[in-house]
C-alpha cells in the first residue's frame, strides 16, 4: 500500500502503469566540432519518434559552400531517402552564428501528427582540423511505447517503475508502520508479523518522524 495524505493508505493499483506512451521529438542538440577544413559531413542515424511511438531515422548532409566561407547548406533526409528539410549554418569564426544555430524541421510521417523537430547547433564549433570532423548527435527527446519492464522501491521508500523505453514513474511512498508497543507483535511464518486490534499504529513514509 502506499500513503494518501498523513496517517491514510490506498492500495497500489498498476492496472494502467503497464505501458508507457510515446512522446514526439521535438529537439535535437548536436555538439562538437564542424571543421572548418572540411568540405562536407555527415551525422546519420538520428532517432527521431513521432506521435505514434514511430522511430524515423534521418540523416544530416552538410556542405561547405565554397563561395561563402563559414557556410554550410544542411538537409536532412528520412529513411527512405526523401528531403524532409533543408537550412544554412554559418559561423562567425569558430562560433555559430546564432541567427542560424537552431534549424526547424517539419514534416507528417504517415498515420501520426504533424512532427515539428528543432536541430540545436548551439553548441557546435568550427575549429580547423583538417578534413575531419566530430560533430555529432548530444542529446535528443521523444520516445517509442514501453512496456514496464521493473518495480523497485528506491532509498527514500518511493515506488518506481522503469519502462523499456527508458522512462520511469514514481508510484507514491510504500507505508510503513510503527507500532507503539513491539512487544505487541506476534510472530507468525514467513517473516510474517501481526498485532492485536488495540494495538498503536502510525503510518509514515520512509525517512520522516523517526522512520527509518
Amino acid at each position: 500500500r502506499a500513503l494518501e495524505g498523513v496517517g491514510g493508505t490506498t492500495a497500489i493499483n498498476l492496472n494502467g502503469k503497464r505501458t508507457s506512451a510515446p512522446e514526439a521529438t521535438t529537439k535535437v542538440t548536436f555538439s562538437d566540432n564542424l571543421s572548418s577544413s572540411a568540405t562536407s559531413d555527415t551525422v546519420s542515424s538520428i532517432a527521431v519518434y513521432d506521435s505514434t511511438g514511430t522511430k524515423h531515422t534521418w540523416q544530416l548532409a552538410l556542405a561547405a559552400d565554397a563561395q561563402k566561407p563559414g557556410s554550410w547548406k544542411a538537409t536532412v533526409t528520412d529513411e527512405s531517402g526523401q528531403t524532409v528539410g533543408t537550412g544554412t549554418l554559418s559561423f562567425l569564426g569558430s562560433t555559430i552564428d546564432p541567427s542560424t544555430a537552431q534549424l526547424t524541421i517539419s514534416t507528417t510521417p504517415t498515420g501520426a501528427s504533424p512532427l515539428s523537430v528543432v536541430l540545436d547547433f548551439s553548441s557546435v564549433t568550427s575549429f580547423s582540423s583538417g578534413p575531419t570532423s566530430t560533430l555529432q548527435v548530444g542529446t535528443s527527446d521523444g520516445n517509442g511505447v514501453g512496456s514496464l519492464s521493473s518495480v523497485t522501491v528506491d532509498n527514500t521508500g518511493q515506488l518506481t517503475l522503469t519502462y523499456s523505453n527508458g522512462k520511469t514513474e514514481k508510484e507514491g511512498y510504500l507505508a510503513l508502520a510503527d507500532f507503539g508497543d513491539p512487544q505487541q507483535l506476534v510472530q507468525q511464518t514467513g517473516g510474517v508479523f501481526t498485532a492485536p486490534t488495540t494495538a498503536k499504529i502510525r503510518l509514515r513514509e520512509s525517512g520522516s518522524d523517526g522512520m527509518g
